[in-house]
């Protein structure tokens, strides 16, 4: 017998190696949303070292779901602004409303996404830092 290993084929991960669990973890980037703030604060011992920012699967559709509720609710508040002048209804003012609160929650989901963005990427950056 040969003491020698072959390697068949190579493929990408199916489970986090940490917590093995599938439910929040990427393989294309082998982040785990569950880990990555455990393994985050280990410290210099840690032999897990996480190079980029990865969105989760929920930060992603909070992405689209803003991206496509932005144009649509500015569309819908012209128009429900202009519905209400002409007719002074009560349920186009409420769809101007609501068409408020899709455009308000829409920017503060991207807002809040980019501040969670910029603080991964300043603690990557210390954490690059000290390394050196």
């Amino acid at each position: 017998m040969s003491d020698e290993f072959v390697i068949k084929q190579e493929t990408l991960p199916v489970r986090c190696e940490v917590c093995h669990q599938v439910d929040f973890f990427e393989p294309e980037t082998n982040y785990c949303a569950r880990c990555f703030a455990v393994l985050d604060h280990q410290g210099e011992g840690s032999t897990f070292h996480q190079t980029q920012f990865a969105l989760s699967r929920w930060q992603g559709y909070a992405v689209l779901g803003s991206l496509y509720g932005l144009p649509f609710g500015i569309l819908g508040l012209f128009w429900s602004f202009s519905l209400f002048t002409w007719t002074f209804n009560l349920a186009s003012l409420l769809l101007f409303f609501t068409c408020l609160l899709i455009v308000l929650s829409s920017v503060l989901i991207l807002i809040g996404l980019g501040i969670a963005w910029f603080v991964s990427t300043q603690k990557l950056i210390s954490k690059d830092k000290k390394s050196d």
